[in-house]
């Protein structure tokens, strides 16, 4: 949110577009009479950390519920409630996970095409 707020005000100013572009670009290489700009790492690693955040304590918290669910589970005798809701919770973590790596899949190899379209 706080990103968002300050690229806002930063693009409102009449030469925001080059502040940003020096604020968030590397370095520049002259490619016959073409400047290309580079996103320094720097940036990168802080545009990207609020989702990694995001994914790293959503990961979390699923194993946690993983755990309390299969631990029940395994106390309950062999056809139990536990067991019966742990074999649902597996099938949908199951289904949630494999939609979750399909769509990222798609996406990063559509930006990759997509690059490729531009180099």
């Amino acid at each position: 949110m706080q990103q968002s707020i300050y690229l806002a005000r930063i693009g409102s100013h009449e030469k925001g577009l080059v502040k940003i572009r020096k604020l968030f670009m590397d370095n520049t290489v002259i490619e016959e009479g073409q400047t290309m700009y580079h996103l320094s790492n720097s940036m990168l690693f802080a545009l990207q950390s609020p989702a990694m955040l995001l994914g790293t304590s959503l990961a979390l918290f699923f194993l946690g519920l993983m755990i309390i669910v299969y631990d029940a589970a395994q106390s309950a005798g062999c056809w139990g409630d536990d067991v019966k809701i742990a074999i649902c919770f597996t099938v949908s973590f199951l289904y949630a996970f494999g939609s979750y790596f399909m769509a990222w899949h798609h996406i990063v190899w559509g930006l990759r095409k997509f690059s490729e379209d531009f180099m």
